[in-house]
């Protein structure tokens, strides 16, 4: 629970991939009066409904470049003041004792939260899988080699997303009765789950308009592109118009060779027995 494991948290942890750069002119300095370099957002939890007996979700946690934590900003209503009331930023910095500790402990448990529940359960299981299954099963043939080097991501999407669709996502099912949730706030966190799942679409860049690194997006920071960088499609062997399985047949040929017809064929050692008993 000290600052450090939060440091290694946010780092390389749970939350490694929602770290962003923060703003230039961040109003929250380190302990050298420089502003804070990364942040981790989470305070689009905080206006959802939860459970009476239960804090709200949320806390932006904010990190110096050497990744000392600065502050952690959280959504509260202010004191005095109805739950309904409109919600006011409260800063909880090292050094405030028990309210800092209390801080992190928030934090943290919004993390989980947001990851399991959005990242995971919807941008995982609902979309990235369910979609790739989809698309795979009704646009490539059974002998198309982008097919069967899926498979074994692929296989047995259908049966543990089913199975997500009632145990996880209903009402009354584990995620329901795990979070804190109330069921208004269960609906709507299912509602803002696209708004909510991290992406990294303002993150790409072209030729026009080159790497966003240091750079703020309109109304946020940039994601923090020194963690996951992205990388050009080498543009000489695409050519305009090209559709996206021309070129993903490439990047598979240049990954795993152009022996797809030679493993079809093959019945000496038995390799792509496992392929055909799953493509039958």
């Amino acid at each position: 629970t000290g600052d450090e494991a939060l440091a290694h948290f946010c780092r390389s942890g749970l939350a490694a991939h929602r770290v962003e750069l923060a703003p230039e002119d961040c109003p929250y300095l380190d302990a050298d009066g420089r502003p804070a370099k990364f942040v981790v957002r989470t305070n689009e939890m905080a206006t959802l409904d939860v459970k009476e007996g239960c804090d709200r979700y949320g806390g932006d946690a904010y990190f110096g470049a050497d990744w000392r934590p600065v502050a952690i900003v959280r959504k509260e209503t202010p004191e005095q003041c109805e739950w309904w009331s409109t919600l006011v930023d409260k800063v909880y910095r090292p050094g405030d004792g028990y309210k800092w500790e209390y801080a992190k402990f928030a934090f943290r448990s919004t993390v989980f939260t947001l990851v399991t529940f959005v990242d995971h359960l919807f941008g995982l299981h609902m979309q990235t899988s369910e979609l790739v299954m989809l698309a795979t099963r009704e646009q490539l043939s059974t002998d198309h080699p982008i097919r069967r080097f899926l498979i074994p991501f692929t296989f047995g999407a259908i049966t543990i997303n089913d199975w997500a669709r009632t145990a996880l996502c209903a009402y009354g099912g584990t995620t329901h009765r795990a979070f804190s949730f109330t069921d208004g706030g269960f609906a709507r966190a299912w509602a803002l789950a696209p708004a909510l799942a991290f992406t990294r679409s303002n993150a790409r860049w072209t030729e026009e308009n080159p790497s966003p690194r240091g750079q703020e997006s309109k109304g946020r920071a940039q994601p923090f592109s020194g963690v996951f960088r992205l990388k050009k499609a080498p543009t000489n062997e695409i050519a305009d118009g090209e559709t996206a399985a021309s070129v993903a047949e490439k990047v598979f040929a240049r990954t795993v060779g152009d022996s797809a017809s030679e493993r079809r064929s093959d019945d000496g050692d038995g390799d792509s027995d496992w392929i055909d008993a799953f493509l039958a």
